[in-house]
């Protein structure tokens, strides 16, 4: 499918797919890269790249906590759920 060719494409950015390039499905948690730059009065701008959980509705990243205060840059699909050996 289209999706697994853009992650196949990808591989080498760790899996991340910028936002431009593809987006995820509607309310789907993934794992979202943003970033949050911060302009001071000396005109100096700090950017903080941040990693979180997000999904995407209605045209707009979410998380459980609110909007993220930034510009989300890429995504990747969480990694399935850790699950302990049964012996």
């Amino acid at each position: 499918g289209i999706v697994e060719e853009i992650i196949h494409k990808h591989m080498g950015n760790d899996g991340w797919i910028p936002v431009e390039e593809q987006l995820p499905e509607e309310e789907k948690e993934v794992l979202a890269q943003f970033v949050v730059r911060v302009v001071h009065t000396n005109n100096t701008v700090d950017e903080e790249v941040y990693i979180h959980p997000l999904y995407y509705k209605n045209g707009a990243w979410q998380s459980f906590n609110g909007v993220p205060n930034g510009k989300v840059e890429a995504w990747q699909n969480l990694p399935e759920p850790y699950k302990p050996d049964e012996n």
